[in-house]
């Protein structure tokens, strides 16, 4: 089995929640100490996440015609970017433990909102694709446009289900997910 991308990007985005969290939990006690060391490797973590995406995803995404998409994941990247690099040069000791904990808090909900509007979007796009699914065309129509409408699509479907009853077919290996009614 290979690796999956979405499941190797949410690993980074769930080590960063789990961070952040350990980041306020840290405040809480006051540790200093802590406090420091997790900052620091969320600036770590949060600068090789937003550069790997960068430097393959959003190549991909532009390959395939999504250049708005990375375009707009970059946008968001950058204003992590200028969140993190503002903790990376602030310290407790110059900013007061509060106001240090209020930079982190910035960074991470902006990094927070990213990383869940990407999941929210990736849902919705399987959901859509699930639901595509069911109204496609079961044979190609390289004639037809790319962007046609629902009439042209159920004059293909019709089409398509009297080719479909004269023929047998064998079952799948793999099963779709059901999306959410």
């Amino acid at each position: 089995m290979g690796l999956d991308l979405m499941a190797e990007i949410q690993v980074d985005h769930n080590n960063v929640k789990d961070l952040y969290q350990r980041f306020k939990d840290a405040f809480d006690r006051r540790d200093e100490d802590s406090m420091n060391k997790i900052a620091n490797t969320i600036i770590r973590e949060t600068s090789l996440h937003s550069d790997a995406e960068e430097l393959s995803v959003y190549k991909t995404l532009e390959r395939h015609g999504l250049k708005d998409v990375a375009d707009g994941d970059r946008q968001e990247h950058q204003e992590v970017k200028e969140l993190v690099s503002k903790l990376d040069y602030t310290s407790i000791s110059r900013a007061g433990m509060s106001t240090y904990a209020e930079i982190v808090d910035n960074a991470m909900s902006r990094f927070i909102k990213h990383s869940d509007l990407n999941e929210d979007e990736n849902h919705k796009a399987a959901e859509d694709f699930l639901q595509a699914l069911k109204v496609a065309p079961t044979h190609s129509h390289p004639s037809a446009p790319q962007s046609g409408g629902a009439a042209q699509k159920a004059a293909a479907m019709a089409l398509d289900e009297g080719i479909d009853e004269t023929r047998n077919f064998v079952d799948l290996k793999y099963v779709h997910g059901v999306p959410a009614s």
